[in-house]
């Protein structure tokens, strides 16, 4: 008698309905299960083919090939192996938004709240980006419809560029940004160039 037999039999003698042993018999739950092996991963660096055959090698040798997986893995991503390195932005000799700052090379920093001050009546403007700082400092200087400009106009063309700016703090988080601009607006307010005292912003604050 089979062990598939064996077992039906049991079942029969311990009152399993005919119904539960038939499905059972058809589902092929009462064969046995053959145990299957169990494979070991092994993560081996990959530095170049050489060194993968010479590896491969020694476990066919060994007969550990037979009973391990090898998994050669970069030290570096693909992709990265093979993209081009960045050049680093430089800012031009000519610059204006350096020969502005309160603290040089910080002109290519992105997603930052800045505040530009105006060297001769000390009027502040207070400002978020995700941009480069050094392109709005730029269009704060040349845009007609800058606050910044209309008040250093107001001061005579010569002093269009009259003014020094600083980061106040790096945020990538736009909500935040727009938090931390509307704070500083109101803790400015008396002395402002901006076009509202930042309730525009966050009206709770007022």
């Amino acid at each position: 008698m089979g062990i598939a037999c064996h077992v039906k039999r049991r079942l029969q003698l311990n009152g399993y309905p005919k119904k539960f042993i038939d499905k059972a018999v058809r589902n092929g739950s009462l064969t046995p299960r053959v145990k299957q092996d169990v494979v070991t991963y092994l993560r081996v660096p990959f530095f170049n083919d050489r060194q993968r055959q010479q590896v491969l090698n020694v476990a066919r040798s060994t007969g550990l090939y037979d009973k391990i997986r090898i998994i050669f893995v970069s030290q570096k991503p693909l992709a990265r192996l093979f993209r081009e390195k960045r050049e680093t932005v430089r800012c031009p000799r000519d610059c204006h938004s350096c020969r502005t700052a309160r603290h040089s090379g910080k002109c290519f920093t992105k997603f930052c709240v800045y505040e530009i001050k105006c060297n001769i009546c000390n009027a502040v403007y207070i400002g978020e980006t995700s941009r480069t700082i050094r392109s709005r400092v730029l269009e704060h200087g040349t845009a007609e419809t800058s606050h910044v400009h209309m008040h250093m106009v107001q001061h005579g063309n010569q002093h269009k560029y009259s003014f020094t700016w600083r980061i106040i703090m790096m945020e990538r988080n736009f909500n935040t940004r727009l938090a931390i601009e509307a704070l500083n607006i109101r803790k400015a307010r008396h002395n402002l160039m901006n076009g509202c005292e930042g309730r525009q912003l966050l009206p709770y604050l007022s």
